[in-house]
């Protein structure tokens, strides 16, 4: 008559693997506190790195309203600097649109 003996392979004695060896469990253990302390700081870390990155977004919101808004345009092709208060045929002004280091032209 055949019996069978079903097993897991994790059990309270055997601890996966290691055949109940107490060194083994132990460090095995060990090694799975410290990964989830590692987890745990690493998802403080990046929880402190987004809020300290979602405030300087904040502080910057009139920059990346005007970037994306610049996106929504045509890019520009062609540049050319006036002396004149009007832009030459097929130009337009760019006034109103000075990032740093550009001055008043039209493109």
């Amino acid at each position: 008559e055949k019996t069978e003996h079903h097993h897991s392979r994790l059990s309270v004695t055997t601890f996966g693997d290691f055949g109940g060896s107490t060194m083994l469990v132990s460090t095995k253990s060990m090694i799975y506190i410290v990964l989830a302390f590692l987890a745990m700081a690493y998802t403080l870390i990046t929880f402190v790195f987004s809020i300290l990155a979602y405030n300087s977004t904040n502080a910057r919101t009139f920059y990346i309203s005007q970037m994306v808004e610049n996106w929504k345009m045509s890019p520009i092709v062609s540049i050319t600097a006036t002396t004149e208060d009007f832009c030459a045929k097929d130009y337009e002004s760019i006034v109103g649109k000075i990032w740093p280091g550009t001055f008043a032209g039209c493109y």
